[in-house]
């Protein structure tokens, strides 16, 4: 979490972060997850849907190539 935070905060990932707040919390089988909530600086905020699809995105695994995987992420996610 800390390289993750760090990234965030200082490689520019999103431009200009003023500030980062953020809270891991662990589910019913033990797994943590993190929800982080990110200020950005007014001229780096990204104004439209189509601007943050560039940033944030899923890859669902193939059912064929992948099956295990694939499984898994249908079950847990």
């Amino acid at each position: 979490m800390d390289g993750l935070m760090k990234d965030l905060r200082h490689n520019k990932v999103f431009a200009s972060v003023k500030a980062v707040i953020y809270t891991v919390e662990f589910q019913k089988r033990g797994l943590p997850h993190t929800h982080i909530l990110l200020w950005l600086a007014c001229e780096d905020k990204l104004p439209t849907p189509t601007d943050i699809d560039r940033v944030i995105s899923v890859e669902i695994l193939d059912k064929v190539e992948d099956p295990r995987y694939y499984n898994a992420v249908r079950d847990f996610m």
